[in-house]
């Protein structure tokens, strides 16, 4: 079992239901903010379809992930899509990848390439944000090429 994700590495992956029938691919992770220091990964949102994309979120608790598969606990049935893409407060996509960040002196900007994800148990915490040239490159899928060129 891996303990550390990357997001970059796990954003369309394909996610099957208890059936093992394909329901569609990670879009996106919704998070909730509290006072903790990992904040908790709450709920997935699976896309489908090509031309006409749909949407679903489903509970993380839902989500089982052996031998680099993510596989749900429950049936396809169960999971329901609809057009819109569903709002959260809260997602690591839209609010947090390519964001500018500021450290607490205000002076320096980075842009966050990555996130690595701690799991524990059946649950995923956001760890840290990458924002090295490392994370761009895992991002942009070349990793492999940089391990081979050890440019990194």
């Amino acid at each position: 079992m891996q303990l550390f994700l990357f997001l970059s590495e796990i954003l369309k992956q394909e996610i099957y239901d208890s059936r093992d029938c394909l329901v569609g691919r990670l879009k996106d992770i919704s998070i909730r903010l509290t006072d903790e220091v990992y904040p908790k990964a709450m709920g997935l949102i699976i896309e489908r379809g090509f031309l006409k994309k749909q949407y679903a979120s489903v509970s993380i608790s839902d989500l089982v992930v052996a031998q680099q598969k993510f596989k749900l606990l429950l049936p396809a049935e169960r999971v329901h899509f609809q057009d819109q893409r569903i709002k959260f407060d809260f997602t690591l996509c839209q609010d947090i990848l390519d964001q500018q960040l500021v450290d607490i002196h205000n002076r320096k900007v980075v842009r966050v390439n990555d996130v690595h994800l701690l799991r524990v148990d059946n649950q995923m915490f956001i760890a840290h944000v990458d924002v090295g040239l490392r994370g761009l490159v895992r991002r942009l899928g070349w990793s492999g090429l940089s391990s081979r060129v050890r440019l990194i």
